[in-house]
């Protein structure tokens, strides 16, 4: 029986490294380009490892939610109950991300200009 050598590889325990999402499927891919566009509207805050985190879970419950829902309308099996939950939990996620949507700087709507006016008395005796 030969001794181990120093330079065998240690058997890896998978149970813990499984938590991630293979990179080469669809849904990864979807995973990059949400991480990609959270990490751009969310440009003008610095970057922290906590951001960052945050960024990374609401990108895999959406894109987790959004498989749901295409499985569940293809009549793939798929609780209703699932996805709706699902959906929620990522929504909350973007949500707490705070990102918002900038309002357009242009024309204000007819009404609110109305009633920015200054008000106009006749001069009626």
């Amino acid at each position: 029986m030969r001794a181990p050598s120093v330079t065998a590889k240690q058997k890896v325990d998978r149970r813990r490294l499984l938590t991630k999402i293979d990179g080469r499927g669809r849904v990864a891919l979807r995973i990059a380009k949400l991480k990609a566009l959270f990490a751009t509207s969310l440009a003008d805050r610095e970057m922290t490892p906590w951001l960052d985190h945050k960024i990374g879970q609401a990108a895999e419950l959406l894109a987790m939610a959004e498989k749901g829902r295409g499985d569940y309308l293809r009549g793939e099996h798929c609780q209703l109950d699932d996805v709706v939950r699902a959906e929620r939990r990522a929504e909350a996620a973007v949500a707490a991300l705070g990102i918002r949507e900038a309002k357009p700087k242009g024309e204000e709507s007819p009404l609110a200009a109305h009633f920015s006016r200054p008000v106009q008395r006749s001069a009626a005796p």
